[in-house]
């Protein structure tokens, strides 16, 4: 799937939030962790200390696990601004990870977290 077609406008607005959750769940486990909210936090221009983040995953962490699962990704991506800045919002952080453009994030592209 490429990333023109991910974002497609003719698609579920949750399905591409699901999309982009997966991409940014490195390791797969159905969650961010603190060191996955803060590569991507860093790759936006946004680097933030421990403390930062966790305090970050506080804000959204509803079940109290001490990470993001998918239901409070969604909150937090849509909670407060519409949907098109939302998916503007997370088309702009998957674009920094797609290093060549081919709309996947490869491990060589998660390096540079």
């Amino acid at each position: 799937m490429g990333f023109k077609s991910l974002f497609s406008r003719k698609r579920n607005p949750i399905a591409e939030l699901e999309q982009v959750f997966k991409k940014f769940d490195v390791n797969g486990d159905g969650k961010i962790s603190s060191s996955e909210l803060g590569a991507i936090m860093g790759s936006l221009g946004h680097p933030a200390t421990e403390e930062e983040l966790r305090n970050m995953i506080l804000e959204v962490d509803a079940d109290g696990d001490g990470f993001i699962d998918f239901e409070e990704f969604v909150e937090l991506n849509t909670k407060g601004i519409d949907s098109a800045e939302a998916m503007q919002n997370l088309k702009d952080a998957f674009s920094v990870y797609d290093i060549d453009g081919n709309g996947s994030i490869s491990a060589r592209s998660c390096s540079r977290c």
